[in-house]
């Protein structure tokens, strides 16, 4: 119910007992002969009262006598009191509240306010209650009065406490009304219903009915308008009642009104039809037609609800007729366009016309052209229910055409988002853009609320196709757009999807700061659901970074405002989000002490099915703690009620974690059997996680009873069911969603190869599956999505553009549907993979990325095997788990000649670390440590990782390798097999992401036409400082400088960018229109804080040696601690230092490319990137993707070749390989012939640790 509520607004009086009454004259004689100060003020308040009712400007001229001009100077104000008796200061507060009031009254509002405010102040000072609150409600009146809220509620606040110091109840009432009333009408709904609260128990308690009645319905009604239907049903029933104790049909009516709309918005369709027909029969009896035709609007909605068809017919011809009788056009309207679309659905398809044709007469004849068009809107949107969004939009086109034709750009504006919604809702994307673009691209004389509805759905619609940057930019401006409207709710629902984003960015802190904008919004708005819903978000955020401090205190507040509210159901999912916490925690007692208090209140609600999954948690809990009685225990209930409920869904996930509980008692045979029985139950309702899980459990089991004929069947019905996965999901996610995604299953692949390891000897055929996962795994979150989508969209053909939206369209629905056990689908998802399967065969022929992609995907081992010439091999590195507590790597190679692939164990991770060590500063001692010089040859590298796969290496010249794991920090090249004698003195070596690449070998040559973009020399600070983290290095432009000399000689397109210009900016406009790009700045890695804590010491180098990494001073910066990977790996450019010290605010680009940002610059045309800087090919090890770093970041991007650098790289040493590197390429044109001479060159000059930094990968 919506209603302006009244505010008492009466001005106070204030009795003044003086010399008795005399004459104007007499007191002015008597004024002439008073020289005391505060007798005189006495006489001219007695002169000004005489006034008062008769000449307020004569009574405000002989107030004003008594004040003193400077008094509102507050040096003249102190003095004045100093020196004034309490007399002097009680005659003058009743001066300026007197006077205040006269000059408010004559619309004086500012100066009258001044007087009375400080006539409040003063009477407090004072110890004069009665006249501070004279003046403090009369002050209050005045702000009301002159639409000023915020000072009123402040007035009356101060009133307030002055009533309840005085205990003066009838006070308390009067400023508690007001405040109420004040902050409903200002929309704090939450304030409001807090002082209407307090007011209730004052009137209840000195037994007022009908006053209680009042504030019942007042707080009720405020409740609902905030939509908190929970808290605001309480107060209505206790109204209704009151109501009827009373015999007050009118106030009966309103709460059977607003009970009977609770029980509809609640899904409560028997609870809401009870409170209508009661309604109906109230309004009859009093013969209140409107309440009658309401009752009967509602009776029939809640029929069709119920499937009652007939009978809301019969109601909606009820209200039509009563309607029609009484003149209530709009009910008539609603009533005729219902009867329409319920005789459609009954297939009354004359009637159904009928009803239509005269909703539009009606409408034509009897509204403005507004109301007809609302009308239209109406129509589209009962049209959208059924989801007939075809019809819908005819509707919508009628409502616009009518705005289009009375000039009413706001309303056709209006119509337009309207229209790109229903777009959407069919995930009709290009469509949409279509509607949202004609009024982003306008003349700019929309309203700001329009606008930012418009933004708003431009902004869902990129948010839905993954495009989350272009996504971001338009959430910001709906957000400022809805802020300027004042739509605060709007504004925070951006900001919190905004938070999502970043959240799945893996961008933390930028999620963070968007949810506390909202927090701080909501928080104002006083909508204390809204406040508990964004600290669990920041609850999940923090729990993602590993922050599980803060997780829990985010998780904790939102419990605390769940409890305060009494929200039962969300203090049980807050309970269970701490359990989360304290179970991640491995403090299981804890988490055991939440689960259970969360099992308590779903044991008290109706929530069987909650009630199990809590059971099932109390049994995870218990596994981790060991106790497998108990878990075993609670597995038992919570099965037994998923049988009660006959919820298969339940029964499988529960008997797959009772196979789980087996496996880890080492009870085998039972565990198959559980397992055995969940894929059955799993099967039959065709739920794919459980089904898979069931696969693994028994594939785990039979390895264990060394059964490895069905230990295999199963690991391959497992992988097959990941790469069903992958196909249905990974064109659909987002990047960070994908790398979640290919976490959940990396363990299934790990463990088939540990498998495959021991199974070999048996079946030799098992390497070539395992080959097989490599190729397709390695790099696989690169070649999806992120090129292919934007060559897609940014190609241009609108063909090919509805092509792909109609394939990902399928694709979602697809996911969906396999998502859902089969008794809840409402499509068969096999179907709908058909019609996927046909437009992705239209997509690669029509798209050179797609087709890529999907090749990409079918690729094996022999077709590596196929693209090998006579005396070349290809090998591909893979790491995994092996036995309870070792990394094994292990080399899959093949030769031209193998039948399958040899699988060849190699060593352990801990030796490798142990070679490396798990992290030290890449300088001069620590390289040589590893690599070796000429003269001091180091072979332990050599012995581990190449020394093993000798045999099969013989008469092999060309090497292709993937590495995997730890091996991508090696340098293959300079493995040392003996005295001054490395492999790339036996073999040539070619760095590839994935062997893959062996069956379509690109080649980059240069000639004229190529386009070249230089970055060196930066100055990386603008603003002077003491110290600076990212030093000036001179080496840059003496490199680029040569190279600009050299390229220029034969090249036309080339651009050196240096000093202050060589921008992140710049860097981000030029990058996508070169094809070759070669970086001469500082670059960094930062390991994970969660594995090693910063502790980088400065050494000196050998000589006087100037390194391309910055100083290690790097204090307490969010890309040093930060948890993606992403973020911790990047290159400066100019002005960096005056953003990364502090010294100036980030306001735009801050001078730092992460890898993150590189992701989303366009590289496709891009075919070579130098970085010609320090630690750029480290990262982050992540499975089989390789590294996360600006490796990964770049090649996402799209460029094709990178070199890059594996420890920090002497400045004079790069110059002179950079120099050289560049002096063949402009000879002999090819790429990776004139880096092969380069390292040849410089590896018979220098040690290992001056050339073997740098790699080429392809």
């Amino acid at each position: 119910m919506k209603k302006q509520l009244t505010v008492s607004l009466v001005f106070a009086l204030l009795a003044f007992s003086g010399f008795g009454q005399q004459s104007v004259e007499e007191l002015k004689a008597s004024l002439k002969q008073q020289t005391n100060a505060a007798a005189r003020m006495h006489i001219q308040l007695e002169i000004g009262d005489l006034f008062q009712n008769t000449n307020p400007d004569s009574a405000l001229y002989w107030y004003r006598l008594a004040i003193p001009s400077n008094i509102h100077d507050s040096t003249f104000f102190a003095t004045w009191l100093e020196s004034s008796g309490d007399a002097e200061n009680y005659y003058l507060a009743v001066a300026l509240a007197r006077s205040g009031l006269i000059m408010a009254q004559k619309r004086m509002i500012d100066e009258g306010a001044q007087n009375l405010s400080l006539a409040v102040s003063l009477a407090i000072g004072i110890g004069q209650q009665q006249l501070a609150l004279y003046a403090s409600d009369n002050l209050a009146v005045v702000y009301a009065k002159s639409k000023n809220p915020l000072m009123a509620i402040q007035s009356f606040e101060q009133s307030l406490s002055i009533y309840k110091e005085l205990n003066d109840e009838k006070g308390i009432v009067y400023c508690l009304g007001n405040l109420g009333a004040i902050n409903a009408n200002e929309k704090k709904y939450y304030q409001a219903a807090e002082y209407y609260e307090q007011l209730l128990k004052i009137q209840e308690q000195t037994l007022a009915p009908l006053e209680t009645l009042d504030d019942l319905i007042n707080i009720a009604a405020l409740y609902t308008q905030l939509e908190e239907l929970d808290k605001s049903k309480p107060f209505w029933e206790r109204a209704l009642d009151v109501a009827m104790q009373l015999k007050n049909d009118e106030k009966t009516a309103l709460c059977l009104t607003n009970l009977g709309a609770i029980g509809y918005k609640n899904g409560d369709m028997v609870s809401a039809q009870t409170y209508y027909s009661q309604l109906l029969s109230v309004a009859q009896n009093i013969q209140n037609q409107s309440d009658e035709v309401l009752a009967l609007n509602n009776l029939a909605t809640i029929s069709y609800n119920l499937g009652d068809l007939n009978k809301s017919v019969q109601y909606w011809e009820e209200a039509l007729a009563l309607a029609s009788k009484i003149g209530r056009v709009q009910v008539v309207l609603d009533a005729l366009i219902n009867l329409s679309n319920i005789n459609f659905q009954l297939e009354n398809f004359e009637k159904s016309s009928q009803y239509l044709e005269q909703y539009v007469s009606i409408g034509k004849q009897v509204g403005t052209p507004q109301s007809l068009a609302q009308s239209y809107i109406g129509i589209a949107e009962i049209q959208e229910k059924i989801k007939d969004y075809t019809r819908a939009r005819g509707f919508y086109q009628e409502a616009s055409k009518i705005y289009n034709d009375i000039g009413d750009k706001a309303g056709a504006a209006n119509v337009n988002v309207l229209i790109g919604r229903s777009f959407l809702k069919e995930q009709r994307y290009y469509a949409a853009m279509d509607f949202f673009k004609v009024n982003i691209d306008g003349d700019g004389s929309l309203p700001s609320l329009v606008l930012g509805e418009s933004y708003h759905g431009m902004a869902d619609l990129f948010r839905l196709q993954m495009q989350y940057t272009i996504a971001l930019e338009n959430y910001q401006k709906a957000k400022d757009l809805y802020m300027e409207a004042g739509n605060l709710n709007q504004a925070s629902v951006c900001l919190n999807t905004m938070g999502l984003i970043q959240q799945i960015a893996g961008d933390f802190p930028k999620s963070i700061a968007h949810y506390e904008t909202a927090l701080g919004i909501v928080k104002e708005m006083g909508n204390r659901e809204g406040m508990a819903a964004i600290y669990n978000n920041l609850g999940v955020v923090y729990r993602q970074l590993g922050d599980l401090p803060k997780a829990h205190d985010s998780y904790q507040k939102a419990l605390a405002i769940y409890l305060e509210l009494n929200n039962q159901e969300g203090a049980s999912y807050g309970y269970n989000n701490l359990g989360v916490i304290f179970e991640q925690s491995g403090d299981y007692d804890k988490a055991n002490e939440y689960y259970e208090k969360s099992l308590a209140i779903k044991q008290s609600s109706d929530d069987k099915g909650g009630l199990s999954s809590s059971l099932m948690n109390m049994g995870n809990v218990y596994k981790h703690l060991k106790k497998y009685d108990k878990a075993e225990e609670f597995y038992n209930q919570s099965l037994a009620m998923c049988k009660e409920l006959n919820d298969k869904q339940g029964i499988a996930l529960t008997l797959g974690s009772l196979a789980a509980l087996k496996l880890e008692m080492y009870d085998y045979n039972t565990a198959v059997d559980y397992a055995n029985q969940s894929l059955a139950v799993a099967q039959e309702i065709d739920m794919q996680s459980v089904i898979k899980e069931a696969y693994r459990q028994l594939a785990w089991a039979h390895n264990a009873t060394f059964v490895p004929e069905w230990a295999e069947e199963a690991y391959l019905n497992v992988i097959s069911m990941n790469y069903k996965d992958i196909n249905r999901n990974f064109s659909i996610l987002s990047e960070s969603e994908k790398e979640l995604f290919f976490k959940t299953i990396a363990e299934d692949f790990e463990r088939f190869h540990s498998f495959a390891l021991q199974r070999m000897a048996t079946n030799p055929t098992i390497t070539g599956e395992v080959y097989n996962n490599l190729l397709r795994n390695k790099g696989l979150l690169l070649k999806s999505g992120t090129a292919m989508r934007n060559a897609i969209l940014g190609s241009g053909d609108e063909k090919l553009i509805q092509l792909f939206e109609n394939w990902i369209q399928v694709k979602q629905e697809v996911a969906k549907l396999y998502a859902l056990p089969i008794q809840e689908r409402t499509a068969d998802p096999v179907e709908l993979e058909k019609k996927a399967n046909e437009l992705e065969i239209s997509l690669v022929k029509s798209s050179s990325e797609f087709s890529d992609f999907e090749k990409s995907l079918r690729i094996e081992w022999t077709d590596v095997k196929h693209g090998l010439k006579q005396g070349e091999a290809a090998i591909e590195f893979t790491n995994f788990t092996h036995g309870r507590d070792s990394v094994l790597y292990c080399a899959l190679i093949i030769t031209t000649d193998c039948e399958n692939p040899w699988m060849v164990p190699l060593f352990e991770e801990r030796q490798l670390v142990n070679i490396l060590g798990s992290y030290a500063g890449n300088n001069y001692q620590y390289i040589n440590s590893v690599y070796g010089k000429n003269n001091q040859p180091n072979t332990a590298l050599y012995d581990i990782i190449w020394r093993p796969m000798e045999q099969y290496l013989k008469d092999i010249d060309n090497i292709y390798i993937s590495p995997g794991g730890l091996l991508h920090k090696v340098s293959f090249s300079a493995l040392c097999t003996g005295e001054n004698s490395y492999i790339i003195d036996h073999c040539n070596l070619f760095l590839l992401s994935t062997t893959a690449k062996v069956t379509s070998m690109e080649k980059f040559l240069v000639d004229g036409e190529t386009t070249f973009g230089l970055f060196g020399g930066i100055t990386y600070s603008t603003i002077p400082a003491s110290g600076e983290t990212w030093n000036y290095l001179k080496g840059t432009l003496d490199e680029t400088l040569m190279i600009d000399g050299l390229l220029k000689e034969l090249f036309s397109h080339v651009e050196l960018i240096t000093d202050t210009l060589a921008t992140e900016e710049r860097f981000k406009s030029l990058a996508p229109q070169c094809q070759a790009l070669h970086l001469a700045t500082h670059g960094f890695f930062f390991p994970d804080p969660e594995e090693i804590k910063m502790a980088v010491e400065s050494v000196t180098e050998e000589g006087e040696v100037e390194f391309r990494g910055g100083t290690p001073n790097f204090g307490y910066n969010n890309f040093v601690q930060n948890q993606n990977p992403l973020m911790r790996s990047g290159l400066v450019f100019a002005g960096v230092n005056d953003y990364w010290g502090g010294a100036k605010a980030v306001t735009g680009d801050d001078g730092v490319l992460t890898a993150l940002e590189v992701i989303n610059i366009d590289l496709r045309k891009n075919k070579l990137v130098v970085l010609s800087a320090c630690e750029t090919g480290l990262g982050d090890i992540a499975g089989s993707e390789g590294v996360y770093g600006l490796q990964r970041a770049f090649k996402m991007a799209g460029t094709n070749f990178l070199i890059m650098s594996l420890w920090q790289v002497p400045d004079k040493e790069t110059s002179e390989f950079m120099q050289t590197f560049y002096s063949l390429l402009t000879q002999d044109k090819d790429l990776q012939k004139a880096f092969t001479q380069t390292q040849n060159i410089m590896r018979q000059q220098y040690d290992p640790y001056f050339w073997a930094a740098f790699v080429l990968l392809e």
